[in-house]
């Protein structure tokens, strides 16, 4: 994202009061919406499941959980509410943050709720160690592999602070176009 667009971003996040990943989500959320044609809009939102006690930031491993977030969109005036809304949702789903996916997905009779995934990745251990320990984040690879067709994967570069979207989609069924 080029640098006034993620200054635009940040921006709207400060005037709404919320994180930057409410203002990221809520615009896939309203692009899902625009897509569809539907005022109300279901995607998968990946929550951090990490353990919460002293030292769960130490502990190895992903921990990672996609849950089931479903939004009205025309309750919302304008982006401002819209972003609100979004962070709401999400406070109202962090509960169940843990609830596993496969659980969801049996209680839904074997089908997937949602056909799109959002997940924001903001590596915060990244900063303190540069901060601390006086050690350069070079780089970092990435390698994931789904079964969803469509993801929107919103990220906080580690070692730039930029903002970067990455768009995940399942070739068979959308074109280079879409």
């Amino acid at each position: 994202v080029n640098e006034p667009v993620a200054s635009g971003l940040r921006a709207l996040a400060v005037r709404a009061g919320t994180p930057l990943k409410s203002v990221l989500l809520a615009a896939h959320l309203r692009v899902l919406s625009f897509l569809s044609g539907e005022q109300e809009v279901m995607t998968g939102l990946t929550t951090n499941c990490r353990p919460e006690c002293e030292g769960g930031e130490r502990v190895l491993g992903v921990f990672l959980n996609t849950l089931p977030l479903l939004l009205p969109l025309p309750n919302f005036n304008n982006n401002i509410d819209l972003v609100r809304g979004t962070l709401a949702a999400e406070r109202r789903l962090f509960p169940h943050r843990s609830f596993p996916m496969a659980e969801i997905r049996r209680l839904a009779g074997g089908q997937s709720l949602f056909d799109s995934v959002f997940n924001f990745v903001h590596f915060h251990v990244y900063e303190a160690i540069t901060r601390q320990g006086g050690v350069d984040v070079l780089g970092y690879r990435v390698w994931e592999q789904t079964d969803f067709p469509l993801i929107l994967q919103a990220s906080v570069l580690p070692a730039s602070d930029a903002l970067e979207l990455v768009l995940i989609a399942d070739t068979a069924l959308f074109s280079a176009a879409q």
